[in-house]
């Protein structure tokens, strides 16, 4: 049987640098899966760790659904979006 610390410590994924340590806001340091794919033309990066809870809402309401932002501002002092 397998746990989180033999997964972790598999020498063909870490070999294959299949792990990426990233800080998350609140967890601290976390492991998350790398790229699956390296291409030299286009490598590519993990940009961040996963976001919190309601971190893209905002942007979410305003940019895509189109919420004029004072509206979205007075929801949000409501306690209705954030």
């Amino acid at each position: 049987m397998s746990d989180a610390r033999q997964v972790l410590a598999d020498p063909q994924l870490n070999a294959r640098g299949h792990w990426a340590v990233l800080d998350h806001p609140e967890m601290g340091p976390s492991v998350y899966d790398n790229l699956p794919y390296r291409l030299s033309a286009t490598p590519g990066e993990l940009r961040g760790p996963a976001p919190l809870l309601g971190a893209d809402t905002r942007d979410v309401c305003v940019d895509l659904l189109g919420l004029d932002p004072d509206a979205y501002e007075r929801l949000a002092q409501e306690g209705a979006v954030g």
